[in-house]
């Protein structure tokens, strides 16, 4: 992640970037947790019936529409 920060820093003239506070960006980010978490397991953590089945219907139909 903070390679893909620097590198669109990159994209921007030196003077720009620490108008935008490069460094601090990428202290903050360097300071987070990432990780990764499916979607079925995602809806699987929800405790309300009603919201769980919402959204399994719309994963049901985003899987459907989307097809790779």
């Amino acid at each position: 992640m903070l390679e893909d920060i620097k590198n669109r820093y990159k994209l921007y003239p030196l003077d720009y970037r620490g108008i935008i506070k490069e460094k601090e960006v990428l202290a903050k980010a360097n300071q987070c947790n990432v990780w990764v978490i499916s979607y079925e397991d995602w809806i699987s953590k929800f405790s309300n019936g009603e919201s769980k089945l919402f959204l399994q219907l719309f994963y049901g139909k985003t899987k459907y529409w989307n097809r790779i």
